[in-house]
């Protein structure tokens, strides 16, 4: 992969996931998590569609393109490549929203307005993780970006479940009246931040 590419994709996924974490928190509420035993609240419901819409939408595209590239030598634009993730997202959002509103009826309601939201996230880290393939034009390309799709699926994953069991605990903390809330929330942000962007100078 191209290093600024590279850079530019793992940046852009890092903030997403810490804006979602920080954004759903505040929407919310802590209790959006977990709504109750065994079931899941509303921010889990969100990461797991976002990381369903990113890997379906990035293989979409992928096979697409590099079915184009292998049987007639087509080099896509980059501006063909953000329609094709904009197209996959959106009819993704059917069948996952037909699926939300038969098993999580209410929460489904909720999460209507948030969906959207999530397609234009997939839809920009889709379009930077194809880039930095510059295609894909080859079979080998098309495997990379799929293991890439993966690995970004369990790093958002991973970061918004971490957070949630982190939002809870803060909760219930003693902390001063200042503190509560929105200030502790930053400093948590800002804490994953800083360690999720310190393999920068690594990647370069």
């Amino acid at each position: 992969m191209n290093g600024l590419r590279v850079i530019d994709f793992y940046v852009v996924l890092v903030t997403i996931a810490l804006i979602n974490c920080l954004s759903l928190s505040r929407i919310t509420g802590p209790a959006s998590w977990f709504a109750a035993a065994r079931t899941p609240g509303i921010a889990i419901l969100f990461t797991f569609c976002m990381i369903t819409l990113l890997f379906a939408t990035a293989l979409f595209t992928a096979a697409v393109l590099t079915v184009a590239s292998l049987t007639t030598e087509f080099v896509a634009a980059p501006w063909l490549i953000l329609i094709l993730n904009a197209g996959g997202a959106g009819l993704l959002l059917l069948p996952l929203s037909a699926w939300l509103h038969r098993r999580h009826t209410l929460t489904s309601q909720r999460l209507r307005w948030l969906l959207p939201v999530a397609a234009l996230e997939v839809t920009l880290l889709t379009t930077l993780l194809i880039l930095a393939q510059s295609g894909p034009a080859t079979s080998e390309a098309f495997l990379a970006v799929l293991l890439w799709s993966v690995l970004a699926c369990a790093g958002i994953a991973v970061l918004m479940l971490t957070y949630a069991g982190l939002r809870a605990r803060l909760s219930v903390v003693d902390a001063p009246l200042a503190w509560r809330g929105l200030p502790l929330e930053l400093v948590m942000i800002g804490v994953f931040a800083l360690a999720l962007l310190a393999p920068l100078r690594a990647l370069s």
